[in-house]
């Protein structure tokens, strides 16, 4: 619960919000699971993604989920589509890519 609270806290250094998340990342129980997908869900938000805190918060949270976990919220989060290249390659690694291949010409 304490690492949530500190990855959550804007007040935080960012570094300590960093080592947080990986924290969380090396707990494998469910609860830890469900803190690094709220995590990602709000640092990965429209409004959060576009700044940087807010890109590379979300972007170790996706990395430290189980694929299981991480691809579906790749897919609601639309990451594919980024401009953001660190999210973007996110989007095409952990989200479920069409078969007819229409993914290469994007």
């Amino acid at each position: 619960a304490r690492l949530r609270e500190l990855a959550e806290d804007d007040d935080e250094a960012f570094a300590l919000r960093v080592a947080a998340v990986r924290g969380l990342g090396r707990i494998e129980a469910k609860p830890a699971v469900t803190a690094l997908e709220a995590i990602a869900r709000d640092q990965l938000s429209k409004q959060k993604r576009r700044t940087q805190p807010g890109e590379i918060l979300g972007w170790v949270a996706l990395r430290q989920l189980p694929k299981t976990s991480a691809g579906p919220l790749v897919e609601g989060l639309g990451l594919r589509s980024e401009p953001a290249p660190r999210l973007a390659s996110l989007g095409y690694e952990l989200g479920k890519l069409p078969s007819s291949g229409s993914w290469l010409s994007a």
